[in-house]
């Protein structure tokens, strides 16, 4: 095993994990609590749960602790805050490394039970449904289009689940929830920056006095395949809107792609300086200001994604554009220098210096993920060995029409689907 920024591990009494990947040059600490829940697991009537229990667990601790919490996060200058993700939570707080302790105590009594009063709880949901009010707009084109490419399954719905849904979660079904999903191989702490062994054993401790039983079932991160999963019909959804959008989303399956092969392919698209769609589309030819996108990654399948805005009047040329430049990289081998290794590769050292970023990677590479890396120098090297002709062999696998759905928005008059057809079929 390499000796550069390894991993630990030790189990509190109760059989929950801690990981380390300490750094005693850093002036701060960084402890974040993962669950594995969320709406990969969620039942229909469950949905929207996992979400609602995060915005209760942090305001249920500043209750139990008399507003102690609140007050001691602006006294000490710490940061706690939580977000949801389709197959996880993640708790965290951090601060300077001489508020370590203050951190621990209060990142390991998110294991107590819901003491919340119900108008506290009600007071919650109606923020819940402003925030889904304010950040989710369900008739959107990205929106429209995870229903699409996900249909049939709970990844089609959004995180926050709706307002009906939220009406009828009672803080008793929270309290069950939450004994179902915090148990002894549900949740793991991880730690990053300056925190020596003391400190770690002393988190130990506090952790380790919660009883927390094993999961009846294990939450492994598998996804239900969609009905059309690597059968597409190539355009998937038509939205009318006094704007243009294009968003193409490809399926992937993980045991023909790897993970690291997945993420040079994406920064070659969209991430770099020189990103092929950025480059092309926007400062060549000015279609559209910007090239955004995103890849799922769970420990089976996923998809990536690519969407920019521009006159309706340029979907199908941008379409062709963006269709023709993913050819191109089915048919032609990068020179090595264009395969976008340094992130991972000559910048590995400063994903140590990053304690927040180095935190969630390495927790949700190594125990959402499964990836096994036992160290900073073996994930470099999981990127490194990738070669142009393993890049140009993944893209055939990834960018083949059974496995492109098109979701386009603008007005009518400037769609024609046979047009979109024949260019997919022209260039996939």
């Amino acid at each position: 095993m390499s000796d550069f920024a390894c991993e630990r591990a030790r189990a509190c009494e109760n059989g929950v994990m801690i990981y380390d990947c300490v750094n005693m040059s850093q002036g701060g600490f960084f402890i974040s609590l993962f669950v594995k829940a969320g709406i990969l697991y969620e039942s229909d009537a469950e949905w929207g749960i996992t979400h609602f229990l995060e915005h209760i667990a942090i305001r249920n601790l500043n209750y139990i602790t008399d507003g102690a919490l609140y007050r001691d996060l602006d006294r000490y200058g710490l940061e706690f805050n939580a977000a949801t993700y389709p197959e996880m939570i993640q708790f965290y707080i951090t601060g300077a490394r001489e508020h370590f302790d203050i951190g621990a105590k209060y990142i390991a009594m998110l294991l107590e039970e819901i003491r919340l009063p119900r108008e506290d709880i009600d007071k919650e949901r109606l923020r819940i449904k402003a925030e889904l009010r304010e950040a989710y707009d369900r008739n959107s084109l990205s929106a429209g289009m995870v229903r699409t490419v996900y249909d049939n399954t709970p990844l089609g719905r959004g995180i926050l689940g709706s307002c009906g849904s939220l009406d009828r979660i009672s803080g008793k079904r929270l309290e069950e929830y939450r004994k179902r999903i915090f148990t002894s191989d549900g949740v793991f702490f991880y730690v990053t920056g300056n925190v020596d062994d003391g400190g770690l054993s002393r988190l130990c401790g506090l952790v380790g006095g919660y009883s927390l039983t094993p999961s009846e079932k294990p939450r492994q991160t598998v996804a239900p395949r969609p009905t059309f999963f690597g059968k597409r019909r190539g355009v998937g959804m038509i939205k009318t809107g006094d704007y243009g959008k294009l968003r193409l989303q490809f399926d992937i399956d993980f045991s023909r792609v790897g993970y690291e092969c997945l993420d040079l392919i994406y920064d070659i698209l969209v991430s770099g300086y020189n990103s092929l769609l950025f480059s092309e589309l926007s400062e060549k030819r000015g279609i559209c200001y910007d090239v955004s996108g995103g890849v799922d990654r769970y420990a089976n399948i996923g998809s990536v994604f690519f969407q920019m805005e521009l006159r309706d009047t340029r979907l199908t040329e941008a379409l062709e554009l963006t269709l023709s430049l993913l050819h191109r990289l089915k048919t032609e081998t990068l020179d090595e220098g264009e395969c976008m290794k340094a992130d991972y590769v000559d910048n590995a050292p400063l994903l140590f210096d990053d304690m927040r970023e180095l935190n969630f990677t390495l927790a949700t590479d190594n125990h959402i993920l499964a990836l096994g890396y036992e160290s900073l120098d073996e994930r470099k090297a999981g990127y490194e060995k990738i070669t142009p002709e393993d890049i140009r062999l993944a893209c055939t696998e990834v960018f083949r029409k059974e496995n492109l759905t098109v979701g386009i928005e603008g007005k009518t008059k400037n769609i024609n689907r046979d047009e979109i057809s024949y260019i997919v079929n022209k260039y996939l």
